[in-house]
């Protein structure tokens, strides 16, 4: 349980700079994507999942120290690359429930037609 507890700390101790980067760059994406959804207000529910996901990412990062962030460009990089993964696994993820989602209800329609 400590284990666990240790890794919830350091993912809950993301510097304000860092975690106000991913939002802007998180609620961007998904002002231009309601665009796209059928569904306009699922923004609501997929955004703070996409900004967890980009949090999870940015932990990850961090913790394989692929960038050394004692400098600015790699910090920024970081947070850009946490962002742009959150966005795109969160993005994704809707996708395959909408099409789980649609192709159930074309079953469901097809079975009591018949």
């Amino acid at each position: 349980m400590s284990f666990f507890m240790h890794h919830l700390e350091a993912i809950l101790d993301i510097p304000p700079s860092t975690l106000t980067l991913i939002v802007v760059m998180c609620g961007t994406a998904m002002y231009f994507i309601r665009e796209a959804l059928v569904i306009p207000a699922l923004v609501i529910v997929l955004g703070p999942f996409v900004v967890l996901l980009a949090v999870l990412a940015n932990y990850g990062l961090t913790l394989l120290e692929y960038f050394p962030l004692n400098r600015y460009d790699q910090w920024l990089i970081c947070t850009i690359t946490s962002a742009t993964i959150g966005i795109v696994v969160g993005l994704c993820i809707a996708a395959m429930l909408a099409r789980v989602m649609d192709k159930s209800e074309a079953k469901r329609s097809r079975f009591h037609q018949a």
